[in-house]
């Protein structure tokens, strides 16, 4: 490798990686604390909430000093491949903040009165229930501008164009507002995504060929199958909004894939192999869920089917314990970042000029 890696401590400093590294890992320490209970309520979602907001101002922060640097470098830029594979890596990191709300949030869900069922089809409606009300002004057949206030106008005086396309934009802007935590998620990785594509897209705009660590493994920067790769993941998540949808259809498979095995195992007779702990589980549920039925007697809970009333009580109250899986998941997502993040500084320690791993040795002073 023959090039050099300027300085750069508020981009690849260990103050800044330090920072970023406490903040993720006192994050999770509320998570644990609410989850100990079993239980999510409202004030503990919106402290969580808040808490992932504090932590998203600092990460747009750093994404927007990166922008600045990288444009005003002018032939020696401050931002080279190395420190954006930095910073890319630390972005990923300051994700995490926004799946652990959506992870408490599918738990609080799962556990009110009329919960939402362990299924992807009542989870995308449930997800996607606000975009009608949103892109309401759209609809062809529109009648009502102001239908929270009760106003009815007819079609034959519908507002112009530019009316509607102005309340459509203050309908989105509320609604942003309401759901500032995914907002500013879903924002910040598209920033980071666009960065992610401008340095793979542009690799010689940003100096030399470093050496990055992928899962651990010493990779060159110029390798084409990283660089593929790499496109491919920032393509994929660039749009804002539809890039939350990937990460939250994984927490959501792991949930639904393990109420389903749940109920497969309710369907058929507990044999001998299953442990008594499931056996018991099911047993409690479903004679739970027939003590509660009004006008029950004796003789039909003797007919009913023991399998369909496990059932029903599994419907009614999905399951969560995949959910209290779901953050230690993230936590070894994250403890790869660190280590591959670490690894490539190591690996490059030789290359930095001027660095707080590489000093300069200044020559004597002559008289």
């Amino acid at each position: 490798m023959s090039c050099s890696i300027p300085p750069n401590p508020d981009i690849s400093g260990v103050g800044v990686r330090s920072a970023i590294y406490t903040q993720n890992i006192l994050c999770f320490f509320p998570v644990v604390l609410h989850l100990w209970d079993g239980t999510i309520t409202e004030l503990e979602l919106d402290g969580v909430k808040d808490q992932s907001i504090g932590m998203l101002a600092i990460a747009f922060a750093i994404l927007i000093s990166t922008i600045v640097q990288a444009r005003s470098g002018g032939s020696s830029p401050r931002i080279t491949n190395y420190h954006a594979a930095i910073i890319l890596g630390l972005s990923w990191i300051n994700n995490t903040s926004t799946w652990i709300w959506f992870i408490l949030f599918v738990h609080h869900q799962s556990k009110l009165a009329e919960p939402t069922p362990a299924a992807f089809r009542a989870w995308l409606g449930r997800l996607a229930a606000p975009l009608p009300e949103v892109f309401a002004t759209f609809d062809p057949g529109w009648d009502r501008v102001n239908a929270e206030n009760g106003e009815s106008i007819p079609l034959t005086t519908l507002p112009r164009a530019s009316k509607r396309i102005r309340l459509s934009l203050q309908r989105i802007w509320h609604f942003a507002a309401r759901q500032s935590v995914l907002t500013l998620g879903s924002l910040h990785l598209s920033v980071m995504d666009a960065i992610g594509i401008w340095l793979w897209l542009n690799r010689s705009d940003f100096g030399c060929d470093p050496q990055l660590a992928v899962i651990g493994q010493g990779v060159s920067f110029s390798s084409k199958s990283l660089r593929i790769g790499s496109l491919i993941i920032y393509f994929v998540v660039l749009v804002p909004g539809l890039n939350l949808f990937p990460p939250f259809l994984f927490f959501l498979a792991i949930h639904i894939g393990y109420n389903a095995l749940r109920a497969r195992l309710a369907r058929d007779r507990p044999g001998p192999g299953l442990s008594p702990s499931i056996r018991g589980d099911m047993d409690v549920e479903a004679k739970g869920e027939m003590a509660t039925r009004p006008d029950s007697s004796a003789d039909s809970e003797s007919d009913q089917d023991p399998g369909s009333a496990r059932e029903a009580a599994r419907t009614k109250s999905p399951d969560v314990r995949a959910l209290i899986a779901a953050p230690i998941f993230l936590v070894l997502f994250n403890a790869m970042f660190v280590i591959d993040i670490e690894r490539t500084i190591r690996l490059n320690k030789g290359e930095q000029s001027g660095s707080s791993l590489s000093p300069k040795i200044l020559p004597p002073r002559t008289a």
